[in-house]
């Protein structure tokens, strides 16, 4: 098809959609159809949140949130997955003044499992490689569908992790944890740059003796520099935090077809949920 032909087709297919736009509008009773369709009464439910023990009201999501999930996972943008999630959590929590983006990062995983389990169905099945090594041969390396049980995750927290850092010198570091964009841009890749990046996003307070200096008053380019001047033994005492964060993971049994061998399975890739 040449250029012309082209944009004809497409002028033709503009006017035909003008016309039938024009047609319902100029048409009252058409219009009056469309406006009296009926609203689906969608079912809600409550959810405690980890974090706050908060008690919120939810809805399922619906067709027009799946489509959002599922545009974002067919792009394979991590970006747009972010998004696309905070954007699904934030459609489907009715509780007012619940602000998503600030929401702690396994807190937003939380509520993200539940709707899952609500709207598509409390089982998700994934593919497992086991790696069972059997006596005097090789890694069996089959893979194999295990069903997951969504409901039965939980969360797990190292309570000896403690927030009020102290890195000597009079100055000690108050810590947070990450909202889930800054948390689900770096975790990909523990390069030291993200690692950086997710303490500096994880700082609440800074306590030199009498003065506080809050995150809030500064960039997070302000924060990184803060970060980047610290000592190795200090910095590692950040560090330490960041790697003990809560998070959800789903427990299941499963035994490799091909060598018997039980796995105790712990599984938190919930990217799994989009497809």
């Amino acid at each position: 098809m040449n250029k012309g032909t082209q944009h004809t087709e497409e002028t033709k297919q503009k006017m035909r959609d003008y016309h039938s736009k024009s047609k319902t509008e100029s048409n009252p009773d058409e219009r009056e159809k469309i406006m009296n369709l009926p609203k689906i009464d969608l079912p809600t439910f409550e959810l405690r949140l980890p974090d706050t023990e908060q008690i919120i009201t939810c809805r399922p999501f619906t067709v027009r949130e799946e489509k959002i999930l599922l545009l974002a996972a067919h792009t394979k943008d991590e970006n747009d997955i972010i998004q696309a999630t905070m954007q699904v959590v934030n459609n489907c929590i009715l509780t007012e003044g619940i602000n998503v983006k600030k929401l702690p990062f396994f807190t937003v995983d939380y509520i993200f499992i539940a709707l899952r389990a609500k709207s598509v169905g409390d089982t998700v099945e994934v593919n497992f490689k086991c790696e069972h090594v059997p006596e005097d041969s090789e890694q069996c390396g089959h893979v194999f569908p295990v069903k997951l049980d969504i409901l039965n995750s939980q969360m797990q927290k190292n309570s000896e992790i403690s927030n009020d850092i102290i890195l000597g010198g009079g100055i000690r570091v108050k810590m947070k944890f990450p909202t889930y964009e800054i948390m689900k841009k770096n975790v990909s890749d523990e390069g030291m740059e993200n690692i950086i990046n997710i303490i500096a996003g994880s700082v609440d307070q800074v306590v030199k003796k009498d003065k506080v200096y809050s995150a809030k008053d500064f960039t997070h380019q302000e924060m990184k520099e803060f970060i980047e001047s610290l000592a190795h033994g200090q910095f590692a005492k950040l560090e330490e935090f960041v790697r003990n964060f809560p998070s959800f993971a789903i427990r299941a049994e499963a035994a490799c077809p091909k060598c018997q061998y039980n796995h105790s399975i712990v599984y938190d890739d919930f990217a799994v949920f989009f497809y």
